[in-house]
């Protein structure tokens, strides 16, 4: 018969039969020195991907002033200004312009109102107010004395004692012109001495309201002013 040992295969090990069956404790660790230890390892991807620059947004209180305009983005955050914007209401001034230097509202185009933007009323060599809507006070709009032609920063255009507003809505005379009616007599005289500015001759006694005024000292409201007849 065969010996013993050929009977089968021997098993094999899967180490020599004289290694330790396990490694001293002060061996060394088998994963390299140089490798990141697994605690430090990021434990997964992140969820979402960064967002795209064109997707953030570009104004930030933290930033000084992002439009330019003058004004600081935690400013026009509190005052309600596009911080993306330097001119907010559209109307020709940055909102700096609008807070810091003509106190007018940068959020409205026309602050008083007066169909004229702000940046027309400041740009209009000084002549009129941005935050009146009359700057002369004269009873007519700033915009209606530009159309007319009428200086909006004067109240009485042509001098004759009668306000722009006076001569246009209540006595219907010619802001431009001193004396309408040409009868010696300017239109303020005319009104306080209660002749007619539009009439030369009130009485129609044949002199003139002037001549009756300045040189005859009659009386222009009467056509017979001793009463002889």
């Amino acid at each position: 018969s065969r010996p013993s040992q050929f009977t089968r295969s021997p098993t094999v090990s899967s180490k020599p039969s004289g290694a330790p069956s396990s490694a001293p404790s002060n061996a060394p660790s088998v994963q390299p020195s140089h490798m990141p230890s697994t605690s430090r390892m990021p434990s997964a991807l992140p969820s979402t991907a960064p967002t795209p620059s064109s997707e953030r947004p570009s104004a930030s209180p933290s930033e000084l002033d992002t439009d330019g305009d003058g004004l600081s983005d935690a400013l026009e955050a509190a005052i309600g200004t596009n911080a993306t914007d330097p001119d907010s209401d559209g109307d020709g001034l940055t909102d700096g312009d609008e807070v810091l230097l003509y106190e007018t509202s940068p959020l409205d185009d026309d602050t008083d109102g007066d169909d004229l933007t702000d940046y027309e009323e400041v740009t209009n060599g000084n002549l009129t107010d941005p935050l009146s809507l009359d700057s002369d006070n004269d009873g007519l709009s700033d915009k209606i004395e530009l159309d007319l032609g009428t200086d909006p920063s004067n109240p009485d255009t042509d001098g004759d004692g009668l306000t722009d507003g006076a001569e246009v809505l209540t006595h219907f005379t010619d802001p431009f012109v001193r004396d309408t009616d040409g009868d010696g007599l300017i239109d303020g005289s005319e009104v306080g001495n209660g002749t007619d500015p539009l009439r030369d001759d009130t009485d129609a006694d044949g002199l003139t309201d002037g001549q009756e005024a300045t040189v005859f000292l009659t009386d222009p409201l009467l056509n017979d002013t001793d009463s002889d007849g």
